[in-house]
C-alpha cells in the first residue's frame, strides 16, 4: 500500500512547483510525474506499452491532470483559490467528450483497493461526481496549510460516515466464470470447455470473458460457436448466459461487425455491442470509422442499445474490456456491473496491469458502487461488493483455476 502512495505525493509536489516555479521546471516535472504513474499502472509492462504508443502513452494516461497543471500554471497569479476553482473544468470536459481515448486515470484511484481506505473515498451513485472529486482533491494542499487539512479531514470523515453504515447485501446468485483463454490454453479441444460449463447445474449466471475463440469473425472457432449456441438457446435452463463475441450472425440475412456481449436464456438472445473500440487497435485509426464483415477492424453501432438487462428484479449492464475505463454517464442504478475482459496482450507485468485496469474501471463504471465482477480472458478476475470491497480470495483463485463457481 505504501506504494500505492508515490504517484499521489509526487501529484501533489508537482502541483506545489505550477505555482512557484519556471516553466521550464514545470515541465520537466511534469514529464517525470507523467512517466511515474504510468509505470505504477504498467509496471514491467510499460516500455512495450510506450514503444507501441510512438511514446504517447504516458502523457494519454495523465491528459487529464496534464490539462489541470496547464490552467494552474495560467491562473497561478491570481490566486491559490483560482487555481483550485480552475481543477475542475478538465475532468468535467473530459468525462463527457472523452473523443474515445482520453481515459479518466488518477492515482488517487487505486486507493480502492485497499481495506483500510475505501470507506474515506467518494462512492456518489454518479461516477463523473467521485471522478470530478477525486481530480480535484489534491488541489486543496495549494491552499494554507490549516484550511486545507480542515478541509479534507471534513470531506474524508464525510465520507466515512456516510459509507461506513453499508453493510453487505447478497445477491443470492451463483456465477459461473468462464475464463475462455485460460481454459483453452490448458486443453487441446475445445469441446471440452462446452463439457466443462454445462457440469454446473446450479450456476445462475454463466459470464465469459472477452475472447477472439467466440465468434464468427475469421480466426475464431465459428463451427463451436454455432453449435454453442444452439445448445444453450434450446437448453431453456432459466440461467443467464452472458457469451463475448467476435462479430456475430443472425441467421444467413444479418451480419453484425461488433465485438459484442450477447445475454442468451431460455432461448431469447439481445446483443449490446462495444462503443469503445481500441485506436489502432480494433479501428484503423484514432476515430471511429465504420469497417465491413471481412475487416479485421469492428465498427460501432450508431443506434443506441438497450444497457441494462433484468434477471429475477436485478438489474445488469455489461461491459467490453476497453469501454470499461470511460467514466459512466447514465444516471441509472445497476445491481451489478459486468466487465468481460481480455489483457492476453500484456505479456510483462501482467498481474499488476490487470489489477490496476480493474481498478480504474470499477471507479469508472461500477454502478452506485454496486456489486462489480471482471471476468478476465488468461485469469485474474475480480469481484468487488456493494460496500466497495475487493475480494481478492477470487482473484487468487481466477490465476490457478479457468472455470469456477461462487456466490455474490
Amino acid at each position: 500500500m505504501i506504494e500505492a502512495f508515490i504517484p499521489t505525493l509526487s501529484l501533489i509536489l508537482l502541483l506545489k512547483y505550477a505555482m512557484k516555479k519556471r516553466l521550464i521546471v514545470i515541465v520537466i516535472y511534469l514529464i517525470i510525474f507523467n512517466i511515474v504513474f504510468f509505470i505504477f499502472v504498467f509496471g514491467e509492462g510499460s516500455w512495450e506499452v510506450i514503444r507501441l504508443s510512438y511514446m504517447l502513452a504516458p502523457f494519454a494516461l495523465s491528459l487529464i491532470i496534464n490539462m489541470q497543471v496547464i490552467l494552474a500554471i495560467f491562473f497561478r497569479e491570481k490566486g491559490a483559490g483560482y487555481v483550485l476553482l480552475s481543477s475542475f473544468a478538465p475532468p468535467l470536459f473530459f468525462s463527457f467528450w472523452d473523443f474515445g481515448f482520453i481515459i479518466p486515470s488518477h492515482p488517487l484511484m487505486i486507493f480502492y483497493q485497499f481495506d483500510a481506505l475505501y470507506k474515506i473515498l467518494p462512492r456518489f451513485n454518479r461516477n463523473i461526481i467521485n471522478i470530478i472529486i477525486l481530480y480535484v482533491l489534491p488541489f486543496f494542499f495549494l491552499l494554507p496549510i490549516r484550511k486545507s487539512m480542515f478541509l479534507i479531514i471534513i470531506m474524508f470523515l464525510f465520507f466515512f460516515i456516510r459509507w461506513k453504515m453499508v453493510e453487505q447485501e447478497k445477491l443470492g446468485i451463483k456465477v459461473l466464470v468462464v475464463q475462455t483463454g485460460m481454459f483453452l490454453s490448458k486443453h487441446d479441444k475445445i469441446v471440452e470447455l462446452r463439457n466443462e460449463i454445462f457440469k454446473y447445474n446450479n450456476a445462475d449466471i454463466v459470464i465469459f470473458s472477452e475472447s477472439p475463440a467466440i465468434g464468427f469473425k475469421e480466426g475464431s472457432r465459428i463451427a463451436f460457436t454455432h453449435n454453442l449456441l444452439d445448445e444453450i438457446k434450446a437448453k431453456n435452463d432459466n440461467k443467464l448466459y452472458v457469451l463475448n463475441n467476435y462479430g456475430f450472425v443472425d441467421g444467413k440475412k444479418y451480419k453484425y461487425n461488433y465485438n459484442l456481449s450477447l445475454y442468451v436464456m431460455n432461448g431469447s438472445m439481445r446483443i449490446k455491442a462495444k462503443n469503445k473500440l481500441v485506436p489502432f487497435w480494433e479501428v484503423p485509426g484514432l476515430f471511429y470509422s465504420k469497417s465491413g464483415w471481412e475487416s479485421k477492424f469492428f465498427s460501432v453501432p450508431l443506434e443506441k442499445m438497450r444497457e441494462q438487462y433484468k434477471f429475477r428484479g436485478i438489474n445488469i449492464n455489461s461491459y467490453i474490456c476497453y469501454e470499461a475505463m470511460f467514466a459512466k454517464h447514465a444516471s441509472d442504478t445497476n445491481d451489478l456491473t459486468i466487465i468481460q475482459s481480455n489483457y492476453e496482450s500484456f505479456k510483462k507485468g501482467y498481474d499488476r496491469i490487470v489489477k490496476n485496469g480493474n481498478i480504474l474501471a470499477y471507479v469508472n463504471k461500477s454502478s452506485g458502487f454496486n456489486s462489480f465482477i471482471s471476468v478476465q480472458n488468461m485469469g485474474g478476475t475480480v469481484f468487488v461488493d456493494n460496500t466497495g470491497k475487493f475480494h481478492w480470495d477470487i482473484y487468487k483463485k481466477s490465476v490457478k483455476q479457468a472455470v469456477f463457481l461462487f456466490e455474490i
